[in-house]
């Protein structure tokens, strides 16, 4: 039986997941506080109760933050209380078998610095790269360098480790003034936002040989780990310590997404002669990326999770870990034929969206000969994806007649229209320059990715909407842009800060900040540089470029056939989550401040295109 699950609980549980280490941040530098880490997460909980206190049960979100270990757990006299505690030592422990068995000898935890994932990536060597690690910097200041590279040394300064902790410190208090409380879903997104912003460079175990699991990624995973069982427990009529001391093996399952046909359709308006081909580019690069935003976002929905449960997202592909419900097939069908129904009718099934998705043991979220590692997990999704790729757009071209033979079959174009010289896909009606008279007739699709292609280079947020707005339709879903989070559509489901974690200006709906290289150069009045001026007296050069191999990277780079190996769902997560960081952070940084001249056309995910002088 179905039972009913007590929403503020669920919000309790998943936010005492988030912060149930939060207080070994509080234990670096030298800033005098005193105890172990869960009584200053729960300190933390204490100091800020009455604002908790809008959105979950703050009593208990204490207890469970204070008492998370597996030791401490049965020391709770609430029978109920401590089965949630005891949900949230599993997670805890299924996120915690990111750390690796190689000890090292005691080092400062203090002052320990993270080391990038990276540094256990192995294909063809097993050669160890130089031990660098990351400084305690802030991610996300508007037009600074991303610190995204690590630097010889492996013990921070003491000094900038305190003003790290003073400057989350400041941001909190700042946030917490501010901040819709009444709000979880609110609340949530910019805490999880906020640990983003200050915890991604900070080592969760200072005493593994490296250091290279960041906080974020373990309170994060942690989080969706735990939203995942409670759903489980609460909907199966389960949430109790006795079953919970003793629970079944298959409690989570992941989801993954997948955009099929993106090269084709991305790229073949770059063979006609139409005009604003750049920004045409620029905003399909953009429209393949809410396409695969507004999908996770959708399943997060229709499964009621937080957004921790999306555990990457890059390159039209997206991981979600879910609860394993009895209904999740049933749901995950749904969301299926809606996209195949939409992705038709709007791409004439040139764009389709595959989901695929297993259950997972508990034990495999750990590493070692036992579990197989994540890696397991992985290659095991990918024969049910590509049988999923292979019955593309079935849910609609199908029914359990066999065909739908008006599925096939489009509208055709008015007698007074001809195609659109730019994707021959949809008739031509609009002018993209009124007043070019060698300029042709684009059909609408062509002509608002050449209006969204301009805004794009000036946004600066991005809003999602799960109805109809004005703005790029997608997936049922709308997705507008902006220079000013004013000028969005009220009540947004997230709206995403471009290039600055800077969240301030949207306090009261769900926001999480992402980098986005948008970057063109600009004449003195403000518009765009045509080509013929940002070549001068040269010609163009176009810069393409993408990262071989990296499916095997992510499949088999951080496997180890003995043990121990790093293979877990946080580290292959953090490696996509750097890989952005080069690619749409550091690379508009790259722009503004070294090489002003050149135009992107997109950067992100594992690949770039770039337009500048062939003299720079």
């Amino acid at each position: 039986m179905r039972a009913t699950m007590d929403r503020m609980e669920y919000q309790t549980v998943v936010l005492a997941a988030l912060l149930h280490d939060v207080g070994k941040y509080f234990q670096r530098g030298a800033l005098g506080l005193a105890g172990q880490h869960p009584q200053l997460g729960a300190d933390f909980v204490s100091a800020w109760r009455d604002r908790f206190a809008q959105c979950v049960n703050a009593d208990v979100l204490r207890t469970l933050v204070q008492k998370h270990h597996e030791g401490t757990v049965d020391g709770i006299a609430d029978g109920h209380t401590r089965a949630l505690a005891r949900l949230i030592s599993h997670a805890d422990h299924f996120s915690a078998a990111e750390r690796t068995e190689r000890a090292i000898a005691f080092q400062d935890f203090r002052t320990t610095a993270l080391a990038p994932t990276f540094v256990h990536v192995r294909l063809l060597s097993d050669k160890s790269p130089e031990d660098c690690r990351l400084a305690h910097s802030e991610l996300g200041r508007a037009h600074e360098e991303p610190p995204i590279f690590p630097q010889p040394g492996r013990q921070a300064p003491e000094h900038e480790v305190n003003e790290h902790i003073r400057a989350f410190g400041a941001a909190f208090t700042e946030l917490a003034d501010r901040l819709n409380w009444k709000d979880f879903p609110t609340v949530y997104a910019h805490l999880l936002s906020l640990l983003h912003r200050f915890t991604w460079c900070i080592a969760s175990d200072t005493q593994t040989d490296p250091p290279d699991l960041s906080l974020y990624d373990h309170l994060r995973v942690t989080s969706a780990i735990a939203a995942c069982l409670y759903r489980f427990h609460a909907e199966g009529g389960t949430l109790d310590d006795g079953t919970l001391k003793n629970p079944p093996p298959q409690r989570c399952a992941v989801l993954v997404g997948d955009l099929s046909g993106i090269q084709g359709y991305l790229y073949h308006i770059a063979t006609v002669g139409a005009g604003g081909v750049a920004r045409r580019l620029r905003a399909r690069s953009f429209g393949l990326q809410m396409l695969a935003e507004v999908a996770s976002l959708k399943v997060l929905h229709a499964f009621d999770l937080p957004l921790a449960n999306v555990l990457m997202a890059s390159g039209g592909k997206f991981y979600v870990l879910l609860p394993n419900l009895p209904t999740a097939s049933e749901t995950l069908t749904a969301l299926q034929r809606d996209s195949d129904k939409w992705l038709l009718a709007s791409f004439h099934g040139e764009l389709a969206l595959s989901l695929a998705w297993m259950p997972v043991a508990d034990r495999q979220f750990g590493t070692g000969a036992e579990s197989g590692g994540f890696s397991q997990v992985l290659r095991e999704l990918y024969p049910r994806l590509r049988d999923q790729k292979q019955r593309r757009l079935h849910g609609v071209l199908t029914d359990a007649r066999g065909w739908q033979e008006s599925e096939f079959l489009r509208p055709p174009f008015p007698a007074d229209r001809s195609a659109c010289p730019s994707c021959h896909r949809f008739p031509a009606e609009f002018t993209i320059a009124p007043d070019d008279p060698e300029d042709k007739e684009v059909c609408q699709k062509c002509f608002d990715d050449a209006q969204l292609g301009s805004r794009l280079t000036r946004a600066e947020f991005v809003g999602f909407y799960d109805r109809a707005e004005r703005g790029s339709a997608c997936l049922g879903w709308t997705v507008c842009v902006a220079d000013d989070p004013h000028a969005l559509p009220p009540n947004p489901a997230l709206v995403a800060r471009l290039n600055s974690s800077d969240l301030s200006h949207v306090p009261h709906v769900p926001a999480k900040f992402a980098f986005l290289t948008n970057y063109v150069p600009r004449e003195d009045d403000g518009k765009v540089k045509p080509f013929e001026t940002i070549a001068g007296e040269g010609p163009l050069a176009v810069i393409k470029a993408d990262v071989d191999h990296l499916g095997q990277v992510f499949q088999d780079g951080l496997r180890r056939d003995a043990p121990p190996s790093f293979d877990t769902p946080s580290r292959i997560a953090s490696l996509s989550r750097q890989m952005d960081y080069f690619f749409s952070g550091w690379m508009q940084w790259l722009l503004e401040s070294e090489f002003p001249g050149f135009y992107a056309v997109y950067s992100g995910g594992d690949d770039l295109l770039l337009v500048g002088p062939m003299a720079e």
